[in-house]
């Protein structure tokens, strides 16, 4: 197989083979980086929502046990029977994040309350959901939130049971904490734009929203994905928010409260630092394989020039520029090359010229024997003739009248001379292919082996032989020699037929390549032993008993000779007793030679 890429390619994949590894390793540090990135984003907005879950546990935790410790007051205790306390004013004014401070009665009446209440008569709470919950738990309660009708905050009551003496509950302290306690002590700064931070309780209302919380608090959820996802116990999800944006949760849930923290992370914000790393990353592979290229370009168009310049000078020395030589620079093995090269084209120079003399020499003296070999046979004709005539008037004028030696004697003399006669005429023929052949040009294969079977018509009838001869194509040559071709090979396989069958010849043609056609000449006759399939085409080699068939042992020499001018070969297949097939190819019309 050959090998077709060039220096510059194998040094790509030698380069490639080599570099492959190590981006293999970047992608992998990259893909690793921006894993870590994520993860690290990811562990901080997960920690985030448990910082923030703890500290509201730890707000709800400290204001139970406060309430607890208030609870025990006595004049709180006798505030239950309608005796109320100093102490729910100051402790109201010094923590005004609660929105009241108030005292409750079994049935739900706030019999003191730190803030005036509407008309200046109690209030009764006894339907408030977070009353429902104490007398039913009695124990500390956080109550869902809702709107103060007192103070019109958004408050969540912390109620806690009152109990006497004897443990039994006289009331409850029911101090309603603004939902602004919750809030998480981060800056929006610190947490980036768009990230949230909240609180929902189990029934999907927003307790505390970092993000426009004037808006946003005391809302219900429930038809909000993101929300219903919180309240099924989803520790982590995507989904998109109240505004639209699609963020990446975090939930935590309180154990003080059933309530929910969540931290919502904008997707992009959440993997940008992961992104940006890896691009950076990638723009410096980028960088750095675009720096290899250029050197392994630089390399290669080094090496590669002075190669292409050498490929140059050979394909214009096989053109005939044979005065160009290669140059002299690149790396120092390639002038090395170049030097064999320009020496080994100085050798070769040398033996075309002395070759060329040979082969000049070689031409007159080929041209010399043939002419020879043509004097000699048309100059023996003459001689030739007069024995053969002298030789045949012997035979009519005194066959019989000598004994019989004579009369076999003047036999031998005009067989000898018939076939001395053919003998010469084939050596002619033989030495006229070239000095006597025509220019090479379309003829029609059909016509000439038509031709050649009208010249043989007489020894195929008398053979009783059946010749089928299929369409054949247009062919370069000589048409004259062509029918010659045909001639001699349809002839012998009429001339060397089985004794015990009528010759059947079978003449067609077909492709052999994109420029040659394959012409077959088969027989049934009496095939010839493969030993002798090169030996047949040689001058004067006969296989037959000269007395068995008449013949010269040129006839096939011929044959060879005319389709070696026409540019084609000649061979033989044949299995003895059972026939031959002599093939020759011939080039087509269109094509060069």
């Amino acid at each position: 197989m050959v090998e077709t890429r060039s220096i510059r390619a194998e040094l790509l994949v030698l380069l490639a083979a080599a570099t492959i590894p190590l981006f293999a390793l970047l992608a992998y540090a990259i893909y690793s980086s921006a894993a870590t990135g994520v993860a690290l984003a990811e562990s901080n907005a997960r920690n985030l929502a448990k910082i923030t879950a703890s500290d509201t546990d730890r707000i709800i935790r400290t204001n139970r046990e406060a309430l607890a410790r208030i609870a025990l007051r006595p004049m709180i205790r006798n505030a239950a029977l309608g005796h109320c306390d100093d102490f729910l004013n100051d402790f109201h004014a010094v923590f005004p994040v609660f929105a009241n401070a108030t005292v409750i009665d079994p049935t739900g009446l706030a019999v003191c309350s730190a803030v005036a209440q509407p008309g200046g008569k109690p209030v009764n709470v006894a339907k408030a959901e977070w009353f429902q919950r104490a007398l039913a738990s009695q124990d500390f309660v956080v109550g869902r939130p809702f709107l103060e009708p007192i103070t019109g905050r958004w408050v969540s009551v912390l109620i806690s049971p009152v109990r006497g003496e004897g443990g039994d509950i006289s009331g409850y302290l029911g101090f309603p904490i603004d939902l602004a306690a919750y809030r998480p002590s981060v800056s929006q700064a610190d947490l980036g734009e768009y990230v949230t931070v909240g609180i929902l309780d189990d029934q999907s209302t927003l307790i505390w929203r970092n993000i426009d919380p004037e808006n946003w608090v005391g809302k219900n959820l429930a038809h909000m994905p993101a929300s219903q996802r919180m309240i099924e116990g989803e520790r982590k999800f995507t989904e998109t928010g109240v505004d639209g944006i699609e963020r990446v949760y975090f939930v935590e849930s309180l154990t003080e409260a059933d309530w929910h923290v969540f931290v919502g992370v904008p997707k992009h914000t959440l993997y940008q630092g992961a992104i940006r790393s890896g691009l950076i990353n990638a723009g410096i592979g980028i960088v750095v394989l675009v720096l290899v290229l250029v050197l392994a370009a630089r390399i290669g168009h080094r090496i590669s020039s002075p190669m292409r310049k050498l490929a140059q000078v050979a394909v214009g020395i096989k053109h005939g520029d044979v005065a160009l030589r290669a140059t002299l620079d690149g790396p120092r093995e390639l002038v090395e090359v170049a030097r064999e090269f320009n020496a080994m084209i100085e050798v070769r120079e040398d033996q075309r010229r002395r070759m060329s003399e040979r082969e000049e020499a070689l031409r007159q003296s080929n041209a010399e024997l043939e002419r020879f070999a043509y004097v000699a046979s048309h100059d023996l004709q003459t001689p030739l003739r007069n024995i053969a005539s002298y030789s045949q008037l012997l035979e009519r004028r005194y066959k019989g009248r000598l004994d019989q030696d004579a009369d076999d004697f003047i036999t031998f003399i005009v067989d000898g001379a018939k076939h001395m006669s053919r003998l010469i005429n084939d050596l002619l023929s033989y030495s006229r292919i070239t000095s006597q052949g025509r220019p090479l040009v379309p003829v029609s294969a059909h016509q000439a082996a038509a031709l050649a079977l009208d010249n043989l018509q007489l020894a195929i009838d008398e053979a009783g032989g059946q010749v089928e001869l299929a369409p054949l194509p247009e062919v370069l040559a000589d048409e004259q020699q062509l029918v010659s071709l045909f001639q001699n090979l349809i002839g012998n396989a009429i001339k060397y037929r089985a004794s015990d069958r009528p010759p059947e010849v079978r003449i067609s043609a077909g492709d052999h390549s994109a420029s040659h056609w394959i012409f077959t000449v088969a027989d049934n006759g009496i095939g010839i032993d493969s030993q002798y399939f090169g030996k047949i085409f040689e001058l004067f080699q006969r296989l037959a008993p000269s007395g068995d068939v008449d013949g010269t042992g040129i006839g096939l020499a011929l044959c060879q000779r005319l389709v070696t001018r026409f540019g084609g070969t000649i061979g033989v297949d044949s299995i003895p007793g059972q026939g031959s097939t002599f093939w020759f190819t011939l080039p087509k019309v269109g094509n060069p030679r």
